[in-house]
């Protein structure tokens, strides 16, 4: 069962980073897909917003993952992502 619970992980990690997302905030979303939770963070590795919070819209819906995704930069290179869990309304930490 382990071993499963892993290899989900990381085939996670591998479609998330497919749709051009950074492995650190890659890492993040899984965390969020697996926690069920809500979370932000702010990055400075450089996405296309639009694009990316489209793409990993899409893919979350697709997996139905009830997750939804927001990027936008904030200013001086840094970009703030915001994950949102349907049935929560806070936001916790990453756990990893």
């Amino acid at each position: 069962m382990a071993g499963e619970t892993k290899k989900g992980m990381y085939e996670l990690l591998a479609e998330v980073m497919a749709l051009g997302a950074p492995r650190s905030d890659a890492e993040l979303v899984v965390d969020a897909i697996m926690t069920q939770r809500s979370a932000s963070w702010i990055n400075n590795e450089t996405v296309e917003c639009a694009a990316m919070t489209e793409k990993l819209n899409k893919y979350l819906s697709e997996n139905s993952h009830q997750i939804s995704a927001k990027i936008g930069e904030v200013g001086m290179g840094k970009f703030i992502w915001e994950l949102k869990a349907a049935h929560r309304e806070e936001y916790f930490p990453p756990t990893f």
